[in-house]
């Protein structure tokens, strides 16, 4: 089965483009609909240092999320915690999310990441 992935989507243009063209397209096509995340998107939850976190500083960009994370097949995250996060935050049902480690090869990051 083939699909179509969309990832960090949020905005007004990007919401009307799954529910108008994608979920139609990919129903009629028996194709699923994958949002792929790999952090947190609610506003409360994302680090004051992080310089795009204004982007989800609102309730109408938050229903954006909501809406999309639930039109679609299934939502990919990369931890079993974010899986529970995004159930939790959002109500997507638990079996349409799906968790995949993020396993990045030592040689990608080396000695330069130091929490």
């Amino acid at each position: 089965m083939s699909s179509v992935t969309i990832q960090r989507w949020i905005s007004d243009q990007q919401a009307d483009l799954v529910l108008r063209f994608l979920r139609p397209v990919t129903e009629q096509n028996r194709t699923w609909l994958i949002y792929a995340i790999d952090d947190a998107m609610h506003y409360e939850d994302i680090p004051l240092f992080n310089r795009g976190r204004h982007a989800f500083a609102n309730d109408h960009i938050q229903n954006n999320i909501r809406t999309m994370l639930n039109v679609s097949d299934f939502v990919v995250v990369t931890t079993e915690y974010i899986k529970n996060y995004y159930n939790k935050k959002y109500g997507v049902p638990i079996e349409n999310i799906i968790a995949v480690p993020n396993l990045l090869p030592k040689w990608w990051f080396g000695d330069r990441y130091d929490p």
